[in-house]
């Protein structure tokens, strides 16, 4: 089973923003980036049909942003992919999903890189995270998510589609 984690894009910094964290948008150039890069998507080796992500605002911007330069409406907020998800919410949250896979998850940091470690068992993920906006192509090796058993297909970050 194929699947794609997204990073959220480049939000406003919190030094400059008064609200709560969840509430916290994208900033100008994230969307920017953001935009350049899903029309990237939109043509290159990424594809799926649903789009899942947290339900902070720089996630659901993200996931809308991507499905809007695809021509795809279908984006599901989960609350179990909120900043601060661990590896087996996450997992419990896409059990639902996998049937309809493959997705793409926008979320968090350290959150989807602890989760794609413990996927693949490559804690280099977890250590160096990902960038804003960065992908990570993962396939699982069965209709499930087991531990350990996912390999990295690809990686690729906003500048490089």
């Amino acid at each position: 089973m194929e699947m794609y984690l997204m990073r959220h894009g480049e939000a406003v910094p919190r030094s400059e923003w008064e609200g709560s964290d969840s509430s916290r948008p994208l900033s100008k150039e994230g969307k920017a980036d953001l935009e350049r890069a899903a029309r990237g998507m939109a043509r290159g080796d990424c594809s799926f049909e649903l789009i899942l992500c947290s339900p902070y605002q720089r996630a659901k911007e993200t996931a809308t942003l991507v499905a809007s330069c695809r021509g795809q409406g279908d984006v599901l907020s989960l609350p179990d992919l909120a900043a601060g998800a661990r590896p087996d919410a996450i997992q419990g949250a896409l059990n639902p999903y996998l049937g309809k896979a493959p997705f793409l998850i926008v979320g968090h940091i350290p959150d989807l890189a602890l989760f794609a470690a413990r996927l693949t068992g490559k804690m280099d993920l977890w250590e160096g995270g990902l960038a804003p906006g960065e992908v990570v192509a993962l396939e699982t090796g069965s209709p499930g998510l087991s531990w350990g058993q996912g390999t990295i297909l690809w990686r690729r970050k906003l500048e490089e589609w």
